[in-house]
């Protein structure tokens, strides 16, 4: 009994002097390190230019910073893939974690003060060294890239026809009008037995309809690997059929094939060339003017949005009209149409995307904007901005969703920026629904679509929000995915089909959205025919630019491939912004710069949302209840 008694006794001094000595160290090495990252966040580190200076400054922060061994492996890792200097990454991966202030603090009361600086000096030189070498590494690799690819400084710049906008006026909001719908209840048809099929694959130039593969390395990038150009139908000749209208942008503008009623297409003889000089993201069939025929509303990259007046079905350059936007947009995505105010003639609803990398920072161009339509008359200068932190809006919605009589809105916005839902009052203008409300519960974290419906038969809205399947928890063991040798296949002329294997090839080397340096991509470039060449050479240089953080790199890109230079130019001069993870309960309250994030509605990581009306009228989500929550 004396002996355990002795063992306790003995362990509780050994745990007390354990506690006495490095508790202290602990709390005041964490306080010291929480200070550092407050007042130094890694926002502020990506854009800092690599010199010796500031690569002193970082190595002396990775030493000091008490963080756990194998936080320096993932740090360093989402540093490298958004878009950080490969010297910073180096320098934290060889001083980050390995040693500290605390380290410091222990080794100095342990053994001596001067064992203590001598190793912190050999860390520090040590990450210095390192992150000389990578950085000089990754120079030369781009050097001997931009040699390899026989880039010349002398490239013509973009002429300037592409580089300004016409000053907008802002003219206030006036709105008349009345208007009133009324809608009854009949019972849902029985479920149709299961049978076979309901549909058949039938590529579209079996039918008219044909135009070539377009999409190529350069839309392998945000927002154009999923904006090749928008696709409608509607009866365009008032024949009593549908039509299709096809918005590219690779030099033609639009597509129009008229349906002959028996199912057939032809290709409508446009003489348009002010829009074949644009590349079209948008073509959207609308009577705006109350004529009866429908016109179209445009939108393009970097070129301003457009109404093309439709004169009993036919469409001509003269009746190509600018409709103003922001003068510092860059992108209309997603277009809304309705009467908000209720004087009928069709408003407009722009969603607006910056068109940068995910890790950047959205600012005012994003936001966007409600276009009053004034009897016929739609410039854009009579206009409406949305009052949410603006994000990039890939959906946005006009609907009665509380069914009060007028249009409400709402914005779907992709990644950390949050979705935002607007009531309506009928005249033009709009409430945000905040947090505090308590209407909302949630929304999807990368809003891809939106749509409302009765789905129950209720007489009540339900709001669906579908978001991008591989962020919902567990998709890798529920997607099916057609494997990349497969992909292709099932195409039926030769052409086609290669068109399609050599985008997947190209894939097979050139990730989308990667920007880290490799010197093959330069090489493959050169194996490419002389027309993809030069488009994969501008594609390259964009990366180096990024990487580089040079925007003078951006003057190298012809001005073939207007939209890759602009591109370069908005994610060499943008800041960077912290990404966000999606926290294990899958779901994330937003913060957003100075914006009162409080207000902001909660985002939902797993899944997709559906949003039911409760006897309150408030909505809950049903999404996982009714199996639609998972993509």
């Amino acid at each position: 009994m004396r002996a355990i008694v002795g063992f306790a006794r003995d362990c509780g001094r050994d745990l007390w002097f354990i506690l006495r000595m490095t508790v202290p160290l602990m709390l005041l090495a964490g306080f010291l390190g929480a200070a550092i990252a407050t007042l130094l966040p890694v926002s502020l580190i990506q854009s800092l230019p690599v010199t010796a200076l500031t690569i002193l400054g970082i190595a002396a922060i990775g030493i000091f910073m008490p963080v756990p061994i194998a936080f320096d492996v993932v740090l360093a890792g989402a540093l490298l893939a958004g878009g950080a200097p490969v010297g910073f990454v180096m320098v934290f991966l060889f001083t980050l974690g390995i040693f500290s202030v605390y380290s410091f603090m222990i080794i100095a009361g342990s053994i001596s003060f001067r064992a203590s600086v001598y190793l912190t000096a050999t860390i520090f030189v040590l990450g210095f060294g390192s992150s000389y070498m990578a950085e000089s590494y990754s120079k030369w690799q781009i050097d001997q890239t931009l040699k390899l690819l026989n880039i010349s400084f002398e490239f013509s710049l973009i002429s300037s026809a592409h580089a300004a906008e016409p000053a907008r006026a802002v003219f206030p909001v006036v709105a008349t009008g009345e208007g009133t719908i009324t809608v009854s209840q009949a019972p849902f048809e029985p479920r149709s037995p299961a049978g076979a099929k309901a549909f058949t694959r039938l590529e579209a130039w079996n039918i008219g309809i044909d135009r070539p593969n377009e999409f190529s390395i350069s839309d392998m990038h945000v927002p154009f690997v999923f904006t090749p150009g928008s696709i409608s139908a509607a009866d365009i000749d008032n024949d009593g059929d549908p039509d299709v209208i096809l918005a590219d942008n690779y030099g033609s503008g639009i597509g129009i094939f008229l349906n002959d009623g028996a199912g057939r297409f032809t290709r409508s003889g446009l003489d348009l060339s002010k829009l074949a000089e644009m590349q079209v993201i948008n073509a959207a069939p609308v009577d705006l003017n109350n004529d009866g025929w429908l016109d179209l509303f445009i939108t393009t990259f970097d070129e301003g949005n457009y109404i093309l007046w439709s004169d009993a079905g036919q469409f001509l350059d003269e009746q190509l009209q600018p409709v103003a936007n922001r003068e510092d947009a860059i992108l209309t995505v997603s277009v809304a149409f309705g009467d908000v105010d209720q004087d009928g003639y069709l408003d407009v609803v722009l969603g607006n995307h910056s068109a940068v990398r995910l890790s950047m920072a959205k600012g005012e161009r994003d936001r966007n904007r409600v276009l009053i339509n004034s009897g016929g008359k739609l410039d854009g200068r009579n206009f409406v901005e949305t009052t949410g932190t603006p994000g990039e809006t890939l959906s946005i919605l006009l609907s009665d969703f509380d069914q009060d009589g007028d249009l409400d809105l709402i914005e779907g916005n992709d990644f950390d920026e949050p979705d935002i839902f607007y009531l309506g009052d009928g005249k033009g203008n709009w409430r945000r629904i905040l947090r505090q409300d308590s209407i909302i519960p949630v929304s999807t974290h990368t809003t891809m679509s939106i749509k409302t419906a009765d789905l129950n038969n209720d007489l009540e809205f339900e709001i669906c929000l579908s978001q991008i399947a591989g962020r919902a928890q567990g998709a890798s063991e529920r997607l099916r995915m057609t494997d990349w040798s497969n992909y292709c296949k099932d195409i039926e002329r030769s052409d086609d089909r290669a068109a399609c294997q050599n985008n997947i090839d190209i894939k097979g080397w050139y990730p989308s959205g990667s920007f880290s340096m490799d010197l093959r991509r330069a090489e493959k470039c050169l194996e490419m025919g002389p027309d993809a060449e030069l488009e994969c050479v501008a594609v390259v240089i964009r990366d180096i630019a990024f990487r580089t953080k040079d925007p003078r790199l951006c003057d190298k890109i012809s001005p073939w491939f207007f939209r890759v230079r602009k591109q370069c130019l908005l994610m060499t001069t943008t800041p960077k912004i912290r990404g966000k993870k999606a926290p294990e309960d899958g779901t994330q309250k937003i913060h957003i710069g100075a914006d009162d994030s409080s207000e902001d509605i909660p985002q939902y990581f797993g899944g997709n949302v559906l949003l039911v009306k409760n006897a309150n009228g408030a909505y809950e989500d049903l999404g996982k209840a009714s199996n639609t929550s998972g993509n």
